[in-house]
């Protein structure tokens, strides 16, 4: 019923530019923007994991999309799409099985055996 009065389906396929998705977050929730602050002065060094670890483990578990785009959707756009599948790939055995059933097989794939992966 809902797909009948219009509702889309979030497949949380984003797409922009980095410096105005992280103007968002700063517009929404700049403590969760100033909680990396330190991860982004220690790209490059020795300390950059020590500081991404830090920074994670520091945060309180949220979710993005209830922290940033919820808040922040004056700012988004949806867009509709058609004819697009979905899968649940958190296994590379269902990554093989979609390719499988779509006959869908990128060039970088050329050297692996679809059976033998799965």
């Amino acid at each position: 019923r809902l797909f009948e009065r219009g509702a889309l389906w979030n497949s949380f396929v984003m797409v922009g530019r980095v410096d105005t998705f992280l103007g968002l977050t700063r517009r929404v929730a700049p403590d969760l923007l100033a909680a990396f602050d330190p991860v982004r002065l220690a790209i490059g060094s020795p300390r950059e994991a020590e500081a991404a670890e830090r920074a994670y483990a520091a945060l309180e578990s949220s979710g993005f999309s209830e922290r940033v785009l919820v808040p922040g959707a004056d700012g988004l756009l949806t867009v509709r799409a058609k004819s697009v599948d979905w899968s649940d790939w958190g296994h590379p055995q269902r990554v093989m099985a979609t390719m499988r059933r779509t006959g869908w097989r990128p060039a970088w794939l050329n050297r692996v055996e679809l059976a033998s992966a799965g």
